[in-house]
Order: structure tokens, then sequence, then C-alpha cells
């Protein structure tokens, strides 16, 4: 995802969230649009936290950048689902007399974003 900075982002920040999980996020294709104001892409994944996870990710740094952009080509993909394939779910669910539960995922899958 293309994200604007004030500066010029690291290749990679870690992010703590809880005592257990940490977020990393990705900075690749970093350009300065003009002074003070970059786009770079972002690729973000949340993992297990460990004391050692700089070093983790700086020795095996192109390992952890695949990583994701897979995790989030997956997101991004779910996400894309246009309103033609949802209709497409919802009809096939509904067909004949719908029990109370499809009726909710047919709701559901209508309004995702």
């Amino acid at each position: 995802m293309k994200t604007e900075f004030g500066t010029c982002p690291a290749p990679y920040k870690i992010e703590r969230i809880g005592e257990h999980s940490a977020k990393i996020s990705f900075a690749e294709n970093a350009i300065e649009i003009e002074p003070g104001r970059w786009i770079a892409d972002i690729y973000e994944l949340t993992t297990a936290y460990t004391p050692n996870i700089d070093e983790r990710i700086k020795s095996n740094y192109d390992v952890w950048m695949k990583h994701a952009k897979d995790v989030d080509y997956e997101v991004n993909a779910e996400k894309s689902q246009t309103l033609e394939d949802r209709l497409a779910k919802v009809e096939t669910l509904v067909s004949g007399t719908p029990s109370y539960g499809e009726l909710l995922e047919a709701v559901s899958l209508l309004l995702e974003a």
C-alpha cells in the first residue's frame, strides 16, 4: 500500500503489540516527491515477538520482506472481491428457502467493504 511520509522511511519498523506479538512494517520503493514528502510501498505483517526479532529480520531480510508481501497480497485479494462476486455468493446462499444463518451470512457478504 502506498503511504506518505515526512522523511525517508526506514527499511522496516517493529511495533510491539502487547507482550507476545509485533507488527512489522516494511518500506520499499521510497521516493521523495518534493522536499519533506516521501511515498513508499508498505507491507505489514503481525508475528510473534521475540527479544531478538530485530536481528532475525536483519539476517533474513529478503525472506521477511517476501513473507510480508505474500501476506499483503492475500489480505488485499480477499478485500478486492467485486460487488458482482459478493452478489453471486448471496444468490447461491439464498436460493430456495434459506435458513436464518444463511440469511445472516448473505447480509454479512453484502456489508463487506
